[in-house]
């Protein structure tokens, strides 16, 4: 499972939440919201989830 939260912590965008077998996975996120709206340039937070498994990232939209 991986969500991408703006800087005011509201959930922008919410990717697989799907068993998989383990390996590994990319995600590319095109710097929309799922309605399709643009999201502005600025620092994002990324929470990943798997099996146990947790991180969380900072991340920067550049336009």
């Amino acid at each position: 499972m991986l969500t991408i939260y703006d800087i005011l912590g509201r959930e922008v965008m919410h990717y697989d939440n799907k068993q998989h077998p383990l390996g590994y996975y990319s995600v590319q996120w095109n710097g929309r919201n799922w309605l399709g709206k643009r999201m502005p340039k600025g620092v994002y937070i990324v929470f990943m989830q798997a099996c146990g498994f947790k991180k969380v990232k900072k991340t920067l939209l550049l336009k």
